[in-house]
This record gives C-alpha cells, sequence and structure tokens, in this order.
C-alpha cells in the first residue's frame, strides 16, 4: 500500500509538472502517503515503536528513499538530517499514535468481544509475555518522559493521554538534536550517538525547531523556484 502512495505522489507531481517544487512533493506525500503507510499499522506495529527500531523498518527505508529521490541527493546522507530538512518526522510516530489511539478506542469499545481480548492481551503483558501486543506498546512507552504514568495506564487498562503521550515521543526524535549541540565540528571524541554527520548538520545547517515540535517548515530554497540543478547542489552540498 505505501508503494502505492508513493507511486500516486510522483503520478500527481508528473500531471501537474510540480516534480521539481520539492515543497509541493513533500505536501503530496503527507496527502497521499503517510495514510498508506499507517494502514493497519495499530496492530502490526508495536514490535518496530522502540527508539533502536525507529530507523530499520522497510516503510521507513521507502520513507527515506522518496525523500532522497525528491532532493536528488546520495542515498548515503544521514537519516536524521534528511528528515529535519525536509520537516519530516519517522513513519514510527504515525504508527505509535495509531496504536495508543487504538488502545483508547479498545477501552470505550461497545463490544464484549473485544474487551475480553483487550483483558487477555493486558493479562500476558502482566505476565511478561512479550510476544503479546500490549507488552510490546509497553515496551515503547517505557522510553517516554511520563513513563510511570503510561506503564501504570497500561496495567490497570485505562486510557492513556494522547496529547502528552505523542509530545514525549516527540522529544525522543528532538534528542537527537539536543546531544548534536553538545558538540562542534573540530572535536575530535564525538560519539556514534548522535555522530559527525549529525553535529556537522546542526552547526552549519540546522533548521528551526519548528519542525521539530511538528509544525513543519524547512529551508527556504526548498519552496523557491531555483533550476533543478541547483535545487540538487544545495541539497547535496548542506546533506
Amino acid at each position: 500500500a505505501f508503494n502505492g502512495g508513493i507511486a500516486r505522489v510522483w503520478e500527481l507531481a508528473r500531471d501537474m509538472h510540480v516534480r521539481d517544487h520539492p515543497h509541493v512533493l513533500l505536501w503530496l506525500f503527507q496527502a497521499y502517503a503517510v495514510g498508506t503507510g499507517m494502514y493497519g499499522a495499530q496492530v502490526w506495529s508495536t514490535n518496530w515503536l522502540t527508539m533502536d527500531k525507529t530507523l530499520d523498518n522497510p516503510i521507513h527505508v521507502k520513507h527515506m528513499g522518496f525523500l532522497k529521490r525528491t532532493l536528488r541527493i546520495k542515498r548515503s546522507a544521514h537519516t536524521w538530517s534528511v528528515l529535519r530538512e525536509t520537516g519530516q518526522i519517522p513513519m514510527q510516530f504515525y504508527w505509535f499514535r495509531s496504536a495508543v489511539r487504538f488502545w483508547n478506542n479498545m477501552i470505550d469499545a461497545n463490544s464484549c468481544i473485544v474487551r475480553n481480548v483487550m483483558r487477555a492481551d493486558v493479562q500476558l503483558m502482566r505476565e511478561n509475555y512479550v510476544h503479546c501486543w500490549s507488552y510490546q506498546l509497553r515496551n515503547a512507552m517505557r522510553e517516554l518522559q511520563h513513563a510511570e504514568r503510561f506503564v501504570d495506564n497500561m496495567f490497570y487498562a485505562d486510557k492513556i493521554e494522547l496529547k502528552t503521550c505523542c509530545e514525549d515521543k516527540k522529544s525522543l526524535y528532538e534528542h537527537v538534536w539536543n546531544q548534536a549541540a553538545l558538540y562542534r565540528p573540530q572535536d575530535e571524541a564525538i560519539p556514534d550517538f548522535p555522530g559527525k554527520k549529525a553535529v556537522m548538520y546542526n552547526h552549519w545547517f540546522g533548521v528551526s525547531n519548528e519542525v521539530l515540535s511538528g509544525k513543519g517548515g524547512m529551508p527556504q530554497y526548498l519552496s523557491t523556484t531555483l533550476p533543478k540543478k541547483v535545487m540538487r547542489d544545495m541539497a547535496r552540498f548542506r546533506l
């Protein structure tokens, strides 16, 4: 489904003659591709919701392929820098939000069958059965700022405050750049996290924190009418 969503974006871009306008392509991606990348995610994605798996899922790889093709940059470009340059957040965030909404909806469900299935899954979580849906979602909750509250919500099968939960998740992505800001490109001992590429990008080209807070935004050159070659060279220079 995600491949189809991306193909639809390129088809529309061709028909509207906007292939050389990255900001339009990114808007089309949000409108036509993100939803297809979320299809059924509230069920299958829980094993991919921890930070150590943010960049591993095949759908994320396809997302990055789209962004790099949009900017006409090399495949080796630093993933977190590309996301920040384009005002994107990992697909993982959308799956996480969908899973939390699904949890809350199951609590309010009118169906006795749904509620019984949920209670059974929560009991498996309490017994630390690692392959159950609730256990995997709880693992993602444990990384959040308000982890204790959310884990308790799950243990007692209570609703989770979606807004705070999602804000905590976004703050984990921001942490990449908070760490990068602690170093300078000329520093000799830069740890693997955040890594030298993140430090260099943040130091020289880091865009507004509006991107990180989910309000959108990207460097001005991506929304201007520049020759294709100039746009490509600018993106490659920055990334």
